[in-house]
């Protein structure tokens, strides 16, 4: 139930932070991946409902895929890049150990639990293809305008040649000269 929590706890603190389209987008994927392991579960099993009604119920048939992976999976999944590094992997273990779980309880069998994991994480790609996820590297143009905003008029910005870990640089050259700008992101 750990990675249950996290996500829960993730959900509360986008909540707080007034992030109502995390919130939206995290239980969207939870809806689509539920309604993926129904439509699973009447394939495989002829139970559409055995994953939704048997969450973390032991007494469910080894062969369907748990339910409570699947959500967990996609909610962690659509999260996923609107977090820091270290929630994102504490994410990642969470979801392994409730994999690894699933099959020492004898919820799943291998199959059913990887089942269970890519269908989740399919629902929070759709979910990120529908509505977008967060941006990675900023465009020159973007880091422009950012500077812009420092007071800095900077006329042409370019990837520098060298790129550092954690940091993005690029070159550019203002009014007095030449200059070297450090783009630091959200892990750094």
């Amino acid at each position: 139930l750990a990675p249950v929590g996290w996500a829960l706890t993730i959900v509360v603190a986008a909540l707080v932070r007034r992030r109502l389209a995390l919130v939206r987008d995290m239980v969207a994927g939870v809806v689509l991946a539920m309604l993926l392991a129904i439509l699973l579960g009447a394939l495989v099993a002829d139970e559409p409902w055995a994953s939704v009604s048997h969450l973390a119920d032991l007494d469910v048939p080894p062969g369907i895929p748990p339910g409570v992976v699947t959500a967990t999976a996609a909610a962690l999944g659509v999260a996923s890049p609107h977090l820091v590094r270290p929630s994102r992997h504490l994410g990642r273990w969470l979801l392994l150990g409730q994999f690894l779980g699933t099959l020492f309880l004898g919820m799943t069998l291998g199959s059913g639990g990887v089942v269970a994991l890519m269908g989740g994480l399919a629902a929070a790609s759709t979910i990120h293809l529908v509505v977008g996820s967060p941006g990675g590297r900023p465009t020159p143009s973007r880091i422009m305008v950012a500077l812009r905003d420092l007071g800095l008029d900077v006329d042409q910005l370019a990837p520098a040649q060298m790129q550092a870990e954690g940091v993005v640089r690029f070159t550019g050259r203002d009014a007095a000269g030449p200059l070297d700008v450090k783009v630091y992101g959200r892990d750094a």
